[in-house]
C-alpha cells in the first residue's frame, strides 16, 4: 500500500472547512505494493523502496526526521498507531487517518463513505446524486477537480452552489507535510496554518 501524506494533508485541510466530508472509497484491496511508503517531506516525495515494516519505518526514518520537533513526543504514539492501522485498502486507511486526525484537532466534521449511499453513477453524476440525496446546497471542490470533470451548469440546475478552494501548495508544502505540522505545532496552530493556505474562488 502506498501512503501519500501529501494527499492526507489535503484531505484534512478540506475536512476542517466543511460540515460534511464524503470519502470516495474504492472497493477491493491494493495488492502487490504493500511494502512501499511514499512520504512528502520538505517539499519532495521520498519513496522508500526497501522492504520496511511499519515498526522499522518509525524506528529509523520518521524518528530521525522529526524527533527534534516541539510536539513530537505528544503526537508520535498517535501517528505510529495510524500508520500501523491493519488494512490493505488505501481508502479505508486514509479515512481512518483523517478521522483520527480530526479528533486530535478537535474538529467535528462528519465523515461518510460514498459507498454508504449505494449509488452506481460515475464521476460528476455520482457527486450530484449524493448531493441531491443529502439535500446539499453547497459543494466544495478543489480547483483542479472542477476543471477536470465538473460542469457548473449541471450544479446550478439543481440549485447547488460550487465553491472552489485553491490551496497554495508552494508556500505550504515547501517546508511542511502533515507529519511536520503535527509534530511542530499544537492543534489550534495546525488548523490556522491549513486555513490560511486555502483561498476560496468563484468558478
Amino acid at each position: 500500500m502506498i501512503i501519500n501524506f501529501f494527499l492526507i494533508l489535503l484531505l484534512t485541510a478540506f475536512s476542517i472547512i466543511t460540515d460534511l466530508f464524503i470519502f470516495c472509497n474504492i472497493s477491493g484491496v491494493y495488492k502487490g505494493i504493500t511494502n512501499k511508503i511514499v512520504i512528502w517531506i520538505i517539499g519532495f516525495i521520498t519513496i522508500l523502496l526497501a522492504i520496511f515494516s511499519p515498526t522499522r519505518l518509525f524506528d529509523s526514518f520518521i524518528f530521525q526526521a522529526y524527533n527534534h520537533e516541539k510536539y513530537f513526543l505528544d503526537v508520535y504514539p498517535l501517528i505510529k498507531k495510524l500508520i500501523m492501522y491493519p488494512t490493505n485498502n488505501l481508502a479505508d486507511f486514509n479515512m481512518n487517518f483523517v478521522t483520527k486526525l480530526l479528533e486530535y484537532l478537535n474538529v467535528n466534521t462528519k465523515l461518510i463513505k460514498s459507498s454508504d449511499f449505494h449509488i452506481t453513477s460515475k464521476k460528476e453524476n455520482k457527486v450530484l446524486d449524493i448531493l441531491m440525496k443529502l439535500h446539499a446546497t453547497t459543494y466544495l471542490s478543489g480547483k483542479e477537480s472542477y476543471f477536470n470533470y465538473l460542469n457548473l451548469s449541471n450544479f446550478q440546475s439543481r440549485n447547488i452552489n460550487i465553491k472552489l478552494i485553491n490551496y497554495n501548495f508552494n508556500s505550504l508544502y515547501e517546508r511542511d507535510s502533515i507529519l511536520r505540522l503535527l509534530f511542530s505545532y499544537n492543534p489550534e496552530e495546525v488548523i490556522e496554518i491549513l486555513n490560511c493556505n486555502g483561498k476560496e474562488e468563484n468558478p
